[in-house]
């Protein structure tokens, strides 16, 4: 039913680069938060460093971008498959529309320097740090 139609090809490279890629951001970040959270001594404390500092919650990028490494390696084999798009669609939808605002609640509510965090680092993409004005 489903076979492939192209040889390995460029677009196979790109989407074994994102998806190795991204199995390394989410291992690393899931270890980092393990290994904050093993430390901590304060429960309201969050992690702020690593690649916490580039991005809310790096975890989810290297999931939701796995997806996408996933449907660009069916799309490079056959472009018939577009309509598996469905699935980093999915993913992205339900991470940015449920699983984000809701830890994000959750974290305004138990975390009581979350909003200057908020303000600073990027909700999912990792990116650098914005400079906030102090005098707030």
């Amino acid at each position: 039913m489903f076979e492939g139609i192209n040889p390995f090809g460029l677009l196979d490279l790109v989407a074994t680069a994102i998806t190795l890629g991204e199995i390394i951001i989410e291992s690393l970040a899931d270890r980092q938060l393990y290994n904050f959270r093993s430390k901590r001594e304060n429960p309201e404390q969050f992690i702020t460093t690593g690649l916490w500092s580039y991005s809310r919650h790096p975890n989810y990028f290297g999931e939701v971008s796995f997806w996408w490494g996933l449907f660009l390696f069916s799309f490079a084999s056959n472009p018939s498959y577009w309509v598996f798009i469905i699935g980093p669609i999915s993913i992205t939808s339900l991470f940015l529309g449920i699983s984000i605002p809701l830890m994000e609640k959750r974290n305004l509510h138990t975390k009581p320097s979350y909003d200057k965090y908020i303000e600073q680092v990027s909700v999912l993409i990792p990116w650098f740090r914005k400079k906030i004005d102090s005098k707030k």
